[in-house]
């Protein structure tokens, strides 16, 4: 086994220098050698190397323990370390770490890392994808971490979101694009989207602070609450999505925790609360907002301790000390166009 590693081990210098001597531009793809089927460990212990076609193999499938390279896929490549197509890569492309290939036409998938200098089709890593080209089309771009792609249907990340153009939803905690309808995240910026800071006033807190960010038709908003109206809850913490159905017409679905000594301290009720509101530009950064409130609210206390201003409605819960109260108020709010 010891013998095995070594000898593995000399070959990488070997083939890292063919790799140098052979590599060739993806307009040159005739004149790669056709080997249909590749078996290997490395690129010095596989088939392609023991035809002579070396890196300028054109495989339909291919298989390697380690590492793998061609410069065409046409069906299935799979490597259990590091997948790699100089020209295009068709059908599927996965490794266990890193897949790379000059383009893509159909899905690229790893265990940490895509590269793609074009992609047409779908990239799922566990770490990041990053697409490079200025033509490509993905359909779905899916990554733990991150994702960089040029013309996108659907981005979903752990982390950060970036693309130039994206028809359907981004889905991250930071979306960022040129073009977006759709945005879903705590940051948010589109050139042509919501970006609006509001301070307003509702029946339940007399003062509010929210930073509005999304796409031009769906959006997120994230604020503060105070001078609450809401007995022993002094403070709230906003968050909700908003969907824009006309530029003056806007609904937004909320939910307020409610803390009773400071933000981010004890919290046991909730409201949760659907927003229609109407939209009146004043002048090309103001934006006057005003509607009604549709609120839920759940109180972990007795009826007496924590309850809004009225209800139209009150229902005891299951728990002796829970009540949940349903009422309508209204809210009036100056926004900021950012």
């Amino acid at each position: 086994m010891t013998r095995f590693i070594f000898l593995c081990a000399m070959m990488i210098p070997c083939w890292a220098q063919a790799q140098n001597s052979d590599s060739v531009a993806m307009g040159e793809m005739e004149a790669g050698r056709p080997v249909p089927f590749n078996v290997g460990i490395l690129p010095p212990l596989s088939v392609n190397y023991m035809m002579g076609a070396r890196s300028q193999a054109q495989n339909v499938i291919s298989a390697d323990l380690l590492v793998g390279q061609a410069q065409a896929s046409q069906s299935l490549q799979a490597a259990g370390l590091w997948a790699g197509v100089s020209g295009k890569a068709s059908g599927t492309q996965m490794s266990g770490l890193v897949a790379k290939a000059g383009s893509v036409n159909g899905a690229q998938l790893a265990g940490l890392l895509n590269l793609s200098g074009q992609t047409y089709g779908t990239q799922l890593a566990g770490l990041a994808n990053v697409d490079r080209g200025t033509q490509s089309r993905l359909i779905v771009q899916t990554a733990g971490l991150v994702n960089v792609g040029n013309r996108v249907d659907v981005q979903f990340a752990g982390l950060f979101n970036f693309a130039r153009k994206v028809k359907g939803v981004q889905i991250g905690l930071i979306n960022v694009a040129d073009s977006a309808d759709y945005q879903l995240g705590l940051l948010n910026w589109s050139r042509n989207g919501t970006r609006l800071l509001a301070i307003y006033a509702t029946d339940q807190f007399l003062v509010n602070l929210e930073w509005k960010s999304g796409g031009a038709k769906l959006y997120t908003s994230v604020g503060l609450g105070t001078a609450s109206l809401i007995r022993d809850n002094p403070y709230g913490i906003h968050y909700g999505i908003g969907y824009r159905i006309t530029e003056r017409w806007v609904i937004e679905l909320g939910r307020t925790t409610l803390y009773r000594d400071q933000p981010f301290g004890t919290s046991q009720d909730r409201i949760t609360q659907l927003k229609p509101a109407f939209w009146w530009p004043l002048g090309t950064r103001m934006v006057l907002s005003v509607g009604p409130n549709f609120n839920i609210m759940r109180a972990l206390q007795t009826s007496e301790s924590s309850a809004p201003l009225y209800h139209l409605y009150l229902r005891k819960l299951s728990d002796p000390a829970a009540s949940q109260y349903f009422w309508i108020g209204g809210q009036v709010a100056m926004q900021i166009r950012i």
